[in-house]
């Protein structure tokens, strides 16, 4: 197998286009790999890994950086809009049986929320725990603002988007773009600014 043209993170995470090689010895295409990043990582939401999976179609596959940032612009555009589908920011991590801090654990805390609401419907140890980050307290911590998905729809909590932009989006993105000679360095400025603006209910 080969892969071309790639992305080099480092040496345990890069992203390429897969070729294989067919039966007359000709390499034909089998589409993106990716290995090591967060489009493969199970503690990314999924608007995150298709922002990530949309930035990478255009640097990899077109090979246009304006596209690829255009893109980028594009769906968060989408998120501060709130046009994003609820579903696309749940989150889930295995439970184990003990943590040394629980309470700085956020699918700990969602769970022993499952247990107290309804006994009983609470994840068993090795089971994956769904949760949401819904707006909080100022310098509340993550765990505090974890919350069971059934329950933020059916009080209508606030998604934490502008957490989801920081931590979900900004951090992983400019990993990927940092590296990249024409990539503008305040990238997030103005998409966090936004967000912020929009939660504190302040006109643009």
């Amino acid at each position: 197998d080969s892969l071309f043209p790639s992305l080099f993170l480092n040496k345990k995470r890069y992203i390429g286009y897969m070729y294989v090689e067919s039966k007359d010895g000709t390499l034909v295409e089998n589409g993106i790999y990716c290995k090591g990043v967060e489009t493969e990582r199970r503690d990314f939401c999924k608007f995150s890994k298709d922002v990530y999976g949309n930035i990478i179609e255009n640097l990899i596959v077109k090979r246009d950086l304006k596209e690829a940032i255009n893109s980028l612009d594009k769906d968060m555009k989408r998120l501060i809009n709130k046009e994003v589908d609820f579903d696309s920011f749940i989150l889930n991590k295995s439970l184990a049986k003990s943590y040394a801090e629980p309470e700085n654990q956020p699918h700990y805390k969602v769970n022993e929320k499952r247990k107290q609401r309804n006994p009983g419907s609470e994840y068993s140890v090795g089971e994956r725990v769904d949760y949401v980050v819904i707006e909080g307290l100022p310098k509340s911590k993550l765990a505090e603002n974890a919350e069971d998905p059934d329950y933020a729809k059916s009080k209508k909590l606030n998604i934490d988007y502008q957490w989801y932009c920081e931590h979900q989006i900004k951090e992983p993105v400019t990993r990927l773009l940092e590296p990249i000679e024409g990539v503008p360095k305040n990238l997030f400025d103005r998409y966090c600014g936004e967000l912020k603006r929009k939660r504190l209910n302040i006109s643009s």
